[in-house]
Formats: C-alpha cells, sequence, structure tokens
C-alpha cells in the first residue's frame, strides 16, 4: 500500500514537473495540456500504479528544468538521484554539461567553477558509490 501511495505521489510530482518545464518554452495552457496528454497516454498505467517509473521521469524533468533557471545544486542532486536509481542518469550528465557550459561561460571563473562544484559534486559521489554497477554497463 505504501508503494502504491508513493508512486501516485511521484506521478503527480512529475505531472508538476513536467508543466513547469513546457511552460518555460511556449505558453501555460500548453504546459497544462502535455500533463493532460501524460495521464491519457496508453503508458499512463506504467507512469501511475503499475511500475517504478514515475520517480526517473520526475527526476529527469526536475534536473532538465533547474538546469533552465540555472539552479545548479538542485539540477546535481536530481541527476544524482536518478543516476543511483538508473544507469541512464549518467547519460544524461554529458548532455546538461553541455547546457551548462553554453550558458555559465560568461560568467565570471569563480561563480562559474562554483556552480559548477554544485552541479558536479553529488553526481560524483553517486559515480564513486555505484561504480561497480557502471563498470558492468
Amino acid at each position: 500500500m505504501t508503494y502504491v501511495i508513493g508512486d501516485f505521489v511521484f506521478f503527480f510530482l512529475f505531472l508538476w514537473e513536467l508543466q513547469a518545464l513546457v511552460s518555460r518554452f511556449v505558453i501555460p495552457e500548453v504546459g497544462t495540456g502535455s500533463a493532460g496528454l501524460v495521464v491519457l497516454w496508453v503508458t499512463s498505467y506504467e507512469l501511475s500504479l503499475g511500475a517504478f517509473l514515475s520517480v526517473p521521469c520526475f527526476l529527469l524533468t526536475m534536473s532538465i528544468r533547474h538546469a533552465i533557471d540555472s539552479r545548479w545544486l538542485v539540477t546535481g542532486i536530481g541527476l544524482a538521484a536518478l543516476a543511483y536509481f538508473e544507469p541512464f542518469g549518467v547519460a544524461i550528465l554529458p548532455i546538461l554539461l553541455l547546457y551548462f557550459w553554453q550558458f555559465q561561460r560568461h560568467f565570471p571563473g569563480m561563480e562559474m567553477a562554483k556552480n559548477l562544484l554544485f552541479f558536479l559534486i553529488p553526481c560524483i559521489g553517486v559515480l564513486v558509490w555505484k561504480w561497480n554497477i557502471f563498470l558492468s554497463l
């Protein structure tokens, strides 16, 4: 029972993050519509009740949205949690590093280094912790 409640909580958090992410690019009505499409999608059973897929979806959308907002500590924590639960979190790291470089390279060196440490320390911690699992991929 606790698993089902936790899965519903992460599903609704994923819908909220998806709506906030899509609303960054288009009008808020389209963001709300995208969350509605996820609910009505054929695979919404996997997202809502039948699988553990809502947690990685929530963590991925949270990491991307906070990277767009330049909140690098939250991005690093979300990406580290994603890499802890799913190995594909490591594949997202180079994409977000490119995004980081694209928008942070114009900042002063110390501020860029601080943000990079905020972003990478949680990710490196998870990589070191689960090194044996990532070697077997």
